[in-house]
């Protein structure tokens, strides 16, 4: 029997590939980033981009007014878009956020800090995640980095035609955003490469997800059409 595997299938399966195959070589990634830290403060401020808070509270406070301008049957066509965009951007970042915490606390791998400061790496630290220091064995996957990708990709999968061509720019700098986490030292790249796979993956999934849910239809829908 054969099995045919579609694009996005192959796609993951090239990237958790590069991923494993990368982990050899983090180590010593990381090492020549940290000796060459000039553009260290550039990447500081573009790495806060990718804190999830930015596109959370944002979404939420437009699905809560779409949801009082549904209830209220005041819900206009523009807002309507608007609520579509926010469901996808808040179930996007939510929902590949949830799934790199679960991940962090059962692989458990070593900041590379903990490397600059006890030459501790590798992975299944459990012991020091049990004794309470999960902030310093979450390396992977990065969160940034799925927040990153998961944004660039719902902006792009919200785009209208005619702004097709902002697609790649977009993308770019949501690779930008994740590889930052690399240049500040806080990440290793496999962590990175990881992380942005989840993100684009949970972006495309809450894309599926939407299209299908009568109560996302049923809530976006304008007021004219209720």
């Amino acid at each position: 029997m054969i099995i045919k595997f579609s694009k996005p299938i192959w796609l993951t399966l090239l990237a958790a590939a590069t991923t494993v195959a990368v982990i050899p070589f983090d180590l010593a990634i990381m090492q020549y980033i940290h000796a060459r830290p000039g553009a260290k403060p550039i990447f500081e401020i573009i790495t806060e981009i990718g804190l999830s808070q930015w596109y959370l509270v944002p979404s939420a406070l437009v699905i809560l007014a779409g949801l009082y301008l549904w209830r209220t049957k005041k819900m206009t066509a523009a807002f309507a878009r608007n609520m579509h965009v926010a469901l996808l951007m808040f179930l996007s970042v939510a929902s590949s956020g949830i799934f790199v915490n679960v991940m962090k606390a059962i692989i458990a791998r070593a900041r590379p800090r903990e490397f600059l400061r006890e030459e501790i790496h590798g992975f299944w630290n459990w012991a020091q995640v049990w004794a309470g220091e999960l902030s310093d064995y979450n390396s992977f996957p990065s969160g940034h980095a799925a927040t990153s990708l998961a944004v660039a990709v719902t902006i792009v999968l919200c785009l209208p035609k005619k702004y097709h061509f902002l697609t790649v720019p977009i993308l770019v700098l949501g690779c930008i955003v994740a590889a930052s986490r690399v240049m500040v030292s806080v990440h290793y790249l496999s962590d990175v490469i990881a992380g942005s796979v989840i993100g684009v993956w949970a972006a495309v999934l809450c894309k599926r997800y939407l299209a299908r849910a009568k109560w996302a239809a049923a809530i976006s829908r304008p007021a004219t059409l209720q």
